[in-house]
Formats: structure tokens, sequence, C-alpha cells
């Protein structure tokens, strides 16, 4: 079931594939080769499952959870979203961006061109999100992150294992390359310096550069260690 009408003035573009259960609202503008509500792997495990035993493999008769797009989003070129997601109003997705299944994105929020967003990812309101997103993790509002968010990936041969995730305040700067590694949290308001690498929670209103050195904003000098940031 695909939810929207001609006069909602949606604009879509060429070869898009939407997927069963999608909802798309009012004034959103589509780029060519666009896919939504696409079925997370349990789904087409499944389906594979009943092809080898009645072989019959038929993506219409899944039952796939609801996408929703929100009013007044922009969605670039070559972007998939997977089902489950749901994309606030006035949301932009640049072009080869990638959304994982069961995330929440916020309202004027920005995806960042080839963002990579893991699953069951929560973003909010008014951030500014490019690099790539591990899955399970959040992002408060009024937050950029140009870097990496990522599991410690401790035991490599339990692929598929749920560990900790980052946990990103409000209004906290990531940096271009800097690594957020594992389930720690970064407090609001902290600025994470590019290709800083961080291991350890980090506190409210602190500077972060190199591998974990920190300051707070009223220690700050404008070096640490010798080595000037700006």
């Amino acid at each position: 079931m695909l939810e929207f009408n001609a006069h909602d003035n949606i604009c879509l573009g060429n070869n898009c594939r939407l997927y069963d259960n999608v909802c798309i609202d009012k004034y959103t503008f589509i780029g060519d080769n666009v896919i939504i509500g696409y079925p997370k792997e349990i789904i087409i495990e499944q389906l594979q499952r009943e092809c080898r035993e009645l072989g019959n493999f038929d993506i219409n008769a899944a039952k796939l959870d609801k996408t929703i797009i929100g009013e007044s989003c922009r969605i670039g070129p070559n972007v998939v979203i997977y089902s489950g997601t749901r994309i606030g109003n006035s949301t932009s997705i640049e072009d080869f961006c990638r959304i994982g299944f069961d995330c929440e994105i916020g309202c004027k929020s920005i995806l960042l061109y080839r963002a990579h967003i893991c699953d069951r990812v929560r973003i909010g309101n008014n951030c500014r999100i490019a690099g790539f997103v591990c899955d399970g993790a959040s992002i408060g509002n009024d937050t950029t992150t140009m870097g990496s968010l990522v599991h410690k990936y401790r035991e490599p041969e339990k692929w598929g294992l749920i560990e900790d995730s980052p946990e990103i305040g409000d209004k906290v700067v990531i940096g271009y390359d800097a690594k957020i590694v594992g389930g720690l949290k970064i407090g609001n308001n902290s600025y994470i310096g590019a290709g800083a690498v961080v291991t350890r929670d980090v506190p409210p209103r602190t500077m972060v550069i190199g591998i974990n050195q920190f300051a707070s904003f009223e220690d700050w000098r404008g070096c640490m260690k010798g080595k000037y940031f700006w």
C-alpha cells in the first residue's frame, strides 16, 4: 500500500521503487533511482526459505513495516531507505545516502552526501549527519557529526552480535574523520576535533582532540600537550 495522492504535490523521479506500506506526505521531492521501504534482512531470509520450500518468491506477500516520509522532504538521487524508518518534516537526504530499517530521523535535519546510517538509529531535529553511524546509535538535537560512530567489535566471530552503541547529546560537533568507539556517552555542547579518537565518556562542554585528550571549554587555550588545534 502506497499512501499519497496526485494533489499532494509530490514529485517522484524516474526509476524509483516504492515497496509496500510506504507513506509519503505532501510537498516532498524525490530524485531518480530512489528506493523506499526496502525489506529488512529477516524478511528477505524468510522469503528465501519459503521459495526453497514452495518455489514462490513473492515480495508482495511479505508484511513490511510502515515507512513514513514527512512533509516537504527532499530526497536526492540513488538514496535507499529501508522499511520501518520514519523521516520527519523538511528533512533533506542528499545523493547516495543509505538509511537502515527502523530508524527515526527528526525534522529539518540534513543527511549529507553518502551518509551511511545503519539500523535502529535515532537522530534528532536540526542535525547535520555525514559519515558512518552504527546500529542502535542515538544522536540528539542540533548536532553535527562528520565522522564515524562504531561498535568496539570485540567478538568478530559473532557477526550480528548486538553491542552497546554511542549516545550523542544535543548541540555536539563531531569533526571530519573523528571516531567514536563503543557504547559511550558524549555530553551536550561538546566538540570533538577532526581526526580525534574517543573511547570513553565525554562530559558536557568538553573539547576532545587526538586520542582521548580532553579539556573543558573553560580551560581551553587553543593547544594541548604542545599540539595546537587552531
